[in-house]
This record gives structure tokens, C-alpha cells and sequence, in this order.
């Protein structure tokens, strides 16, 4: 029996129960006056008249107290339940809860989608990111009707919280609830190491300005110039990618040398910043900073536009190393990369909890994916467009590809300001959401938050020093939680929601010594009684809804295999040689 099935008949064993106990009061004249006793028929003129159909889409009358609805993660924890209180008046406007869901988007893919624009190619690559965005923008839409279609099936009042792993679970048990968690811990255990290594890059390169600062002992330039033709030599742009040595012939102070190495000792000297922050029981109140995000996504724009000042334009082949790529085999990159930057179905409900009008969800929901999709497909392509050497020195930190100077230093120092507030957030949702589901307290001691810390921060850690590209962690941890909790959960959820929606159930009595009725007599009427097991009959409403529903089962189909292959080809692209930049003859010194 499906769940869907087992759930319509055990609902529905309160009500046969109060039926055949008023069937059971009623007098023999009143079963012979009339055809039905509630919905259930009653036999007259040696018939049995069919029972009332009217069931399609009404939820239950007679359910008994209502099931408690699982807490979901650190956000739930006063979460109204079964109704008791009255519903939470929504205090944000449409305009705050689109700014909240776009901020949210904003995160560190931003840095990175330059590079994944370089590995899909420009024309290419600007078709996937708004494929990719479109395909995301309507799972956000069916994972938030998903709970409220969730929320009218079980007749629960309004107010009851939902989000996705309640959908899992209701559907699929505690197995999907678990699949569920387990996938939300990888999101942002990743994003906890993306963090990790940018915070230690911005660390370094900032300290390091200060040192020469202070010492007046700034590294050489690389100078580079188009040897095709006479246009200026290129004095602020690095090709990380090409991995250059450049001689240093700088006096650097031996200590200072010692205690400040990039993929070594910065990493470990990151970790005094980090600990006692993350070490804060509950740093909520850092979710106040979360307007620094909105400056830096600015600051970066204007950053670019002060570069593009000096550069140009540098879309012309004869200006480049190598002509301008229109596509690209290594696309795989740009997918998963956009599946983390547009990856925010799990919070959805949360931002959307406080809406003053829920009935402009979609609405919002669309709006802020058609706001994020632009500022990443600017982000992207101004700094594709803009710089001046070959396209594939194109770093996944687009930063390293900037000299440090005053505004580079400022965008550097703002970042490590404002993800430091961020990455304690994000350790404190981890926390909450693994303690919770084990121990069912979000703080269950110090030990136990203690041997986490030290987890997530070892794993930034032996990234930072072993692995430290961000673009390839962002690839696949965005296309695993992306194939998850983008391309399968609200879809899947989605048509187990419209099955149940889309057929109607009629219930019919059992009767017991019914093929017995004609001998059986008492004053000219005849005798029977209700089997305890009422006849449950589920069947599709229409034609027309089943029809509509294998099509729309068709179409998901196809964009959970899309969410697959994603994931497949971050794994093939990493037996592909990857494609270097050709800069040798453009170096000047």
C-alpha cells in the first residue's frame, strides 16, 4: 500500500468510528426515511445507494488531535505547532523579503563566476547561467508550494511552520529526513571551507600590503605587452593560472618571512580569529552585519568598472593572447558553480515565514532569482570583458587577478571583515542542526561543541593548505546539494503532493449479513450492521488531471537527470588536462 493510500485509510478510521455509532442510535424508521446516514448508504428497496463522492481535495474532518510538526534546524526552535496559538502577523513587505533572499544568493560564487564564465566560454556560459538560474528559480517555486500543498493535505492550521525536510519526512519517514540533513550538513560544511580559504587569502594578501607598506619593499610587477601591436604595457593584471615565477630580489626580513606563508602559517594564524568567534553560544546577533554583504557586492562593482577605466574593452582577438572562447568544454564548471550561487531552496521558508503577504511569495520568489541572475551575469561578463590578457588567467578568486593597490587593499580588508561575521553564522547553523538531530538540544555541552569546532575548522584548515581552489570546491559541492535539494526534492515532492491532490477518495460502508438480508426480517424491515473496516476507493478526479500529471511527472523527470549529469561531469571534468594561458611572448619583465 502506498503512503499516500495508507494515510487516506487510517484518517479516515475516526470518522467510520463516529458513524457507526450514530448509525447505531438511529431508530428502523429512520432508516427507512432516508437514503443516506451521513456519508455512508444505507440499504432501501433491496438497493444500495452509492455514497457521497464529494471528497475531492477536503482534508479530513474527524483526524483527532493534529501530528506535531518536526522541528527544522536552529531557525524552528519557537516555532508555533498543531495550531495552538494564533497565527504570526507578517511584518515584512515584498521589498525586504526579496532584498533578504537576493543577499542570501550573494555569497562567495560571486568572487568565482568570472572564472566559471572563462571555463564555459562567453556566449556559452551567459545561455547556462540563465538556464541554470531559470531552472532554479522554479524549483524555489515548487519547494514553497510544495509545504503549503503539505499544509492543506493534513489540514494544519496556518501558522504550523513547514519547510523541506518536513516534506521529506512525511513522505518518505526518517529515511528522507536524515537524507535530508545530511545533504544541508554538506552545503554548508562546504561553504564553512570555501569560507575558510578566502578568509586565509584576504588574511594574507593584507597583512602582507601592510608589511610592505610598512617597509616600503613593494614585490616586482609583471609587466606584460601585446607583442602584435603597440598598445600600452599592462602593469596591474597577474595570470595566476600560467604559474610564473618572477624573480624577487626583495631584502625581506627573515622572521617575517618565516611566520607569514600563504598556504602554510596564515591559514594557522587564521584560526585566532576564528575560534573564540565561532566559540560564542549564540552569535545571532552578527546576522545584524549581514548589510556588509550588499557593500561588498557594490564595492566589487565599482571595482571593476575603476579596472575597466584603465583596460578598455578587450573582446577584439588581435588584442588578446588568445582569441575570445564562445564555448568551452570545461561548461561542467560554470553549472556547479551556479548551482551553489542560486542554491537557497532550504531557507526559503524561513525568509519567507514573516511575509505581510504570502500570496506574493511566488511573486517575490521570482523577483529576487531575476535580481540575483543579473548581478551574477554582470559580475561575470564586466570582468570578462575588461580583462586585458588572455581569458584564461582568469582566476576563481578574480582578485588574485588585481595587483594589490589602495582600492584592491580596501576590497580585500572589507571581504575578511565581512566574512568573518558570516562564517560564525554559518558554524552556528551547523552546530545547531547536527546537535539537534543527535542529542535534541542545540548546546548539549561544551565538550561535545568543542570536538565540532575543531572538526569544521580542521577541514578549512588542511583545505587551506593542501587545496586551496575554491572554484573546484564550489563546483562540487554546489552540483551534489544542488542535485538534491535544487533538482530532485521539489520536484518529487511536487508530484507526490499533486497525486494526492489530484484524485478523490469515497468511502462506502462494509456490511456485515448483508447476502442475507432478504430472510432476515423484523416487522417488514430488514437487519444488518457496519463491518468495522469501511470500503476506501482512490481514483484519479479525471482524465485530464491524470493526463496532466504524467506530463508534468515527464518534465520532472528530465531536470532530476539534469541535476544528475551536473554531478557526473564535475567528476569526468577532473580527467580533462586542463587548457593553460599562452602568455610567454606578452612578458616584458
Amino acid at each position: 500500500m502506498s503512503d499516500d493510500r495508507k494515510y487516506l485509510t487510517e484518517s479516515t478510521d475516526d470518522y467510520s468510528n463516529s458513524v457507526k455509532e450514530n448509525y447505531k442510535k438511529g431508530t428502523d424508521a429512520d432508516l427507512a426515511d432516508r437514503l443516506q446516514y451521513n456519508t455512508y448508504s444505507v440499504l432501501t428497496d433491496n438497493k444500495l445507494a452509492p455514497a457521497n463522492s464529494d471528497w475531492i481535495n477536503k482534508p479530513y474532518g474527524n483526524l483527532g488531535s493534529l501530528t506535531s510538526v518536526a522541528e527544522s534546524g536552529a531557525n524552528s526552535q519557537d516555532d508555533v505547532q498543531d495550531g495552538d496559538e494564533s497565527p504570526q502577523e507578517g511584518k515584512q513587505n515584498s521589498i525586504v523579503t526579496i532584498f533578504s533572499i537576493w543577499n542570501t544568493m550573494m555569497g562567495t560564487s560571486i568572487l568565482a563566476m568570472p572564472w566559471a564564465l572563462s571555463q564555459a566560454g562567453f556566449s556559452f556560459g551567459i545561455v547556462l547561467i540563465l538556464f541554470v538560474a531559470g531552472i532554479a528559480c522554479y524549483t524555489a517555486y515548487l519547494a514553497v508550494q510544495s509545504t503549503e500543498d503539505l499544509r492543506f493535505i493534513r489540514n494544519l492550521p496556518k501558522n504550523t511552520y513547514l519547510d523541506l525536510s518536513d516534506t521529506c519526512e512525511y513522505y518518505f519517514g526518517k529515511p528522507g529526513w536524515i537524507v535530508a540533513l545530511i545533504f544541508s550538513q554538506i552545503s554548508l560544511i562546504g561553504a564553512t571551507i570555501v569560507y575558510y580559504v578566502l578568509l586565509s587569502n584576504f588574511l594574507f594578501n593584507t597583512g602582507d600590503y601592510i608589511y610592505q607598506s610598512i617597509t616600503k619593499q613593494f614585490p616586482p610587477t609583471l609587466t606584460l605587452r601585446n607583442p602584435n601591436n603597440a598598445t600600452p604595457a599592462i602593469t596591474d593584471a597577474l595570470c595566476p593560472p600560467a604559474g610564473l615565477n618572477i624573480s624577487d630580489n626583495r631584502t625581506v626580513d627573515s622572521t617575517y618571512a618565516m611566520l607569514w606563508v600563504k598556504d602554510r602559517t596564515v591559514p594557522a594564524w587564521l584560526l585566532i580569529i576564528l575560534f573564540p568567534l565561532i566559540s560564542i553560544k549564540s552569535p545571532t546577533f552578527l546576522g545584524k552585519l549581514t548589510v556588509l554583504a550588499t557593500v561588498s557586492v557594490l564595492y566589487l562593482f565599482s571595482l571593476i568598472g575603476y579596472k575597466g577605466y584603465y583596460w578598455g574593452v578587450n573582446m577584439n582577438d588581435a588584442m588578446l593572447a588568445q582569441p575570445v572562447m564562445h564555448a568551452a568544454k570545461f561548461f561542467p564548471s560554470l553549472t556547479g558553480t551556479c548551482s551553489m550561487a542560486l542554491y537557497v531552496h532550504q531557507a526559503l521558508h524561513t525568509m519567507l515565514r514573516l511575509q505581510r503577504h504570502p500570496e506574493n511569495n511566488a511573486r517575490d520568489v521570482a523577483i529576487a532569482f531575476s535580481f540575483a541572475t543579473m548581478t551574477y551575469v554582470l559580475m561575470g561578463t564586466m570582468f570578462y570583458i575588461i580583462f586585458p590578457v588572455d581569458k584564461l588567467c582568469i582566476s576563481d578568486n578574480f582578485l588574485d587577478n588585481l595587483y594589490t593597490d589602495i582600492p584592491v587593499f580596501i576590497g580585500r580588508l572589507g571581504l575578511l571583515l565581512q566574512m568573518s561575521t558570516v562564517y560564525p553564522m554559518i558554524v552556528y547553523l551547523t552546530r545547531a542542526q547536527i546537535m539537534q538531530a543527535i542529542f535534541k538540544s542545540i548546546y548539549p555541552s561544551w565538550r561535545h561543541v568543542l570536538v565540532l569546532h575543531i572538526l569544521i575548522l580542521g577541514f578549512g584548515l588542511l583545505f587551506a593548505i593542501v587545496f586551496p581552489s575554491i572554484g573546484t570546491v564550489i563546483r562540487f559541492v554546489g552540483a551534489i546539494c544542488g542535485f538534491i535539494y535544487v533538482f530532485t526534492i521539489p520536484p518529487v515532492i511536487t508530484l507526490l503532493n499533486k497525486r494526492t491532490l489530484g484524485h478523490e477518495t469515497g468511502v462506502e460502508p462494509r456490511m456485515e449479513g448483508l447476502e442475507y438480508f432478504k430472510s432476515e426480517y423484523e416487522n417488514g424491515k430488514p437487519t444488518f450492521r457496519l463491518s468495522d473496516a469501511p470500503i476506501i476507493t482512490w481514483t484519479w478526479r479525471d482524465r485530464r488531471t491524470r493526463i496532466l500529471w504524467w506530463v508534468r511527472c515527464s518534465f520532472y523527470i528530465v531536470i532530476i537527470l539534469l541535476g544528475l549529469l551536473n554531478v557526473i561531469a564535475q567528476f569526468v571534468l577532473l580527467g580533462l588536462p586542463a587548457d593553460k594561458p599562452k602568455i610567454s611572448s606578452w612578458i616584458v619583465r
